[in-house]
């Protein structure tokens, strides 16, 4: 990586307005051939456009080449041509950039403009470090996130700085959008412009990730190196950022091929669980745990595919994801929901009868959980003091648990009587969640008891304090799942809207039980992760 020689944007007298400006005209101008008001530190024209402005100093480029280091050491990737490109990019026309890479990342035209203006923006303001190490974590301080490790291999691993790039970049597209359980019609002209900057950036950056890892575990014996499963994790979030259905089940289930791989016995004698590992394979077991209870049927783990058969110590590295990972769900809890699901499959071979018995004893073991007492247990572990509100959301973890699980019981055996009161289950939720406020560490952790609430109750008030949380929610962490889960939410509550007029429950086509949302999530072939 060899940084050239690009003359910095420098500062003349004031002008007649009094402010400072720069004697070179900034990126975005120069590149569309405007005139530049060449205002210090932003261009004046490029704020009045809703454009960031790139500035005045010097950008980045990638540069073809053969990578000389890390897992694609004398590989060489041919250019990358989409046929579909954004009507405002441009190729660059200056060659004097930083050169960041030595595999290419180079796309002629549109691509590589758009894509080189990203990355500008995301490396030289570090908003790469501050956005995809954050997203996973409740707390991002020194010492207390294992992602920022990833950071300093970008330089050796191309392929780790484009899933990079790519999540960052869909950060940044989602940060710009308003929040709505709908579809964004990305076809209308309005708004043609705004999608072709950084969403094709870091559709394009997926693409060239995905690319370089197939590459990866074809050719290479490497396959266990740290790098190949943070990628597959990193493309988990990309999915969840982007919407949260369906395509995150294929990194989920490439990333349990590669555990098992690391957690055999004669892999084991030569490695070491590392920080980064043991963060990557926690996190990995708390996607697994909630991938099949909003899956559909067919994709549904099987008994052979749990965690505990794949990789030893669940529980410790369960209890690890705990302490900071961005849902903070109890891990008994977890493995409560985790044993639900599987009792509740059609493959499950064992009577109905032990089915029913194991189910309802899974739901008093949630309701004994002492959120208190897990709370205080959990201190040493967490990165901050913060006893009381690991409380409140244990509280509401504990009261959704014991609503799906009771749900899966009656889904599966609808004449038994209930043995909880559901509404109350509802208010404890809502009312534990709603003392954590959006500027509060753990106010990420609050995803999915909102949407277990918001798909069980039947009240319009409290299906509009689920609607502000996930508007808030998205302000604090604008992932493609909460709109996902909103929209879902939605239709349940039409649903159930219909039914209430009409005296039954339906969908077209079919007839559901009243408050069996759980066989409608599962009967709508799509997969959704909610964390």
């Amino acid at each position: 990586m060899v940084p050239t020689k690009h003359k910095q944007g420098s500062i003349v007298p004031p002008a007649k307005d009094g402010l400072d400006r720069s004697q070179h005209p900034c990126h975005n101008c120069r590149r569309q051939r405007l005139k530049c008001d060449r205002s210090i530190p932003q261009c004046a024209k490029c704020i009045k456009r809703g454009h960031e402005c790139l500035g005045y100093s010097r950008l980045f480029r990638w540069q073809e080449g053969v990578a000389s280091r890390g897992l694609l050491t004398g590989v060489t990737f041919a250019n990358e041509t989409t046929d579909n490109r954004p009507a405002l990019a441009r190729p660059l026309q200056r060659k004097n950039d930083l050169e960041l890479s030595q595999t290419s990342l180079r796309s002629s035209g549109a691509g590589f403009e758009s894509h080189v203006e990203i990355v500008s923006i995301l490396l030289m303001r570090r908003v790469v470090a501050s956005d995809v190490c954050r997203n996973l974590v409740l707390y991002d301080t020194p010492h207390q996130n294992p992602f920022r490790e990833l950071i300093p291999l970008t330089r050796q691993e191309p392929i780790l700085l484009q899933i990079i790039v790519a999540n960052s970049a869909l950060h940044m597209f989602n940060a710009s959008q308003k929040f709505s359980g709908r579809e964004i019609n990305r076809t209308h002209e309005s708004r043609r412009q705004e999608v072709a900057g950084p969403y094709f950036d870091a559709l394009t950056a997926k693409q060239r990730t995905l690319s370089m890892l197939r590459h990866v575990l074809t050719h290479t014996t490497l396959t266990y190196n740290d790098v190949v499963l943070a990628i597959m994790v990193l493309l988990i979030e990309f999915e969840l950022m982007e919407s949260g259905r369906d395509d995150w089940r294929h990194h989920v289930k490439g990333a349990e091929k590669l555990i098992a791989v690391l957690s055999q016995p004669q892999m084991q004698a030569h490695l070491t669980l590392s920080p980064i590992r043991s963060c990557l394979i926690s996190n990995w077991m708390v996607f697994e745990a909630l991938r099949s209870m909003l899956a559909c049927s067919e994709n549904t783990p099987t008994l052979e595919a749990s965690p505990d058969n794949i990789i030893p110590h669940v529980p410790s590295l369960l209890r690890d994801a705990e302490g900071n990972h961005c849902s903070s769900f109890p891990a008994v809890l977890l493995q409560l929901v985790q044993a639900g699901t599987r009792l509740s499959q059609p493959s499950c071979p064992i009577s109905l009868q032990i089915k029913q018995s194991k189910l309802f004893l899974l739901v008093c073991a949630a309701r004994s959980f002492d959120p208190l007492t897990w709370a205080t247990e959990l201190q040493p572990r967490s990165p901050s003091a913060d006893l009381q509100q690991r409380n409140l959301v244990a509280r509401g973890h504990k009261a959704a648990v014991t609503i799906y699980l009771s749900r899966l019981l009656l889904s599966l055996y609808p004449t038994t009587k209930p043995s909880c009161d559901f509404v109350a289950l509802v208010d404890e939720v809502i009312g534990s969640i709603s003392q954590i406020r959006k500027h509060d560490a753990l106010f990420t952790a609050t995803t999915w008891p909102a949407f277990i609430a918001g798909a069980e109750t039947n009240m319009a008030e409290k299906q509009e304090l689920v609607v502000v949380r996930f508007r808030e929610l998205w302000e604090v962490e604008p992932w493609g799942l909460m709109r996902g889960a909103l929209r879902t939410l939605e239709t349940i509550w039409l649903i159930k809207k219909r039914g209430a007029q009409d005296g039954k429950s339906y969908l077209p086509g079919q007839r559901l039980r009243d408050g069996d949302w759980i066989r409608y999530l599962r009967e709508t072939g799509v997969n959704w992760l909610i964390l």
